[in-house]
């Protein structure tokens, strides 16, 4: 038996390995993929549970507020265009 016939023996049998494993992984990922169950994963991680603070600041103090920045804002306008002038 020659070398090459040895290399075409050993690669035959390394593509039938391979292509056999490969059908056996599809065969499991189908598998694993339809006993999947996401609710429950997500479940079991347990992430921590987020509470977004509660904000109650009244809208007529926020309208005031708005009122004082601009105020501010228009201030700061008239004292740049003194300053530059």
């Amino acid at each position: 038996m020659t070398v090459r016939t040895k290399k075409i023996i050993l690669w035959l049998a390394t593509i039938a390995a391979a292509i056999g494993l490969f059908f056996w992984w599809v065969k499991n990922a189908q598998k694993t993929i339809s006993n999947f169950r996401g609710k429950e994963f997500i479940e079991r991680l347990n992430f921590p549970a987020f509470k977004m603070p509660d904000i109650e600041e009244p809208k007529e103090e926020l309208g005031n507020k708005i009122g004082e920045l601009k105020e501010l804002i228009k201030n700061a306008e008239e004292e740049t265009t003194t300053t530059t002038e």
